[in-house]
């Protein structure tokens, strides 16, 4: 396998034949099996690798990995959900019109490295601010509270407050229900 010529696919392996430990054959989609040794070989020239974790008893997927760059819909959608609009001060493009971008860069050569495509890790920036940020001396640095801190390259600070998300719980009823305690119900 050429390293200079990454592959990508879907690949299909038990846990123990792709650490070694068993030499159970692998799926290739579109092809069918393949031994366990190729399987290991194209899984390490792979540009990324999201590892479906499966129960052994029932064959249902339990958990997908987070060395992917591209983030599956439904964590785009609570990235999106979390932040209404592009994380840059002042900028209100919709976030269903943002790159997801990733605060920690992702690592392409190391996806183990660093830069997880997690929800904590994510957030929305539209494609202006997103190649700012990428290819200028601006930073951005998302907090705990999804406020975020912006320098610009000049190295001027400005905040973003947290995105202004309440939960259903808090929220006060628009009526409240008579006291009636010395009534009995009409039925």
């Amino acid at each position: 396998m050429n390293p200079a010529l990454p592959w990508n696919g879907v690949i299909t392996i038990s846990l123990e034949a792709l650490a070694g430990l068993a030499d159970h054959p692998g799926d290739m989609s579109g092809f069918g099996c393949i031994s366990p040794d190729l399987a290991r070989q194209l899984l390490k020239a792979a540009n990324s690798v999201t590892l479906l974790v499966i129960d052994p008893d029932t064959g249902a997927p339990v958990g997908v990995s987070d060395r992917v760059y591209v983030p599956p819909g439904s964590l785009r959608r609570k990235v999106m959900l979390l932040t209404h609009t592009c994380s840059w001060v002042g900028c209100n493009r919709t976030a269903e019109r943002c790159d997801v971008d990733h605060g920690e860069p992702f690592d392409h050569n190391n996806p183990a490295a660093g830069g997880k495509t997690t929800l904590r890790n994510l957030r929305p920036l539209c494609r202006f601010h997103h190649r700012l940020k990428t290819f200028t001396a601006w930073t951005i640095t998302e907090h705990n509270d999804r406020s975020a801190t912006l320098v610009s390259a000049l190295g001027r600070t400005t905040r973003r407050p947290p995105p202004a998300i309440t939960d259903p719980g808090e929220w006060e009823p628009a009526w409240q229900p008579e006291d009636h305690d010395d009534d009995t119900p009409p039925f």
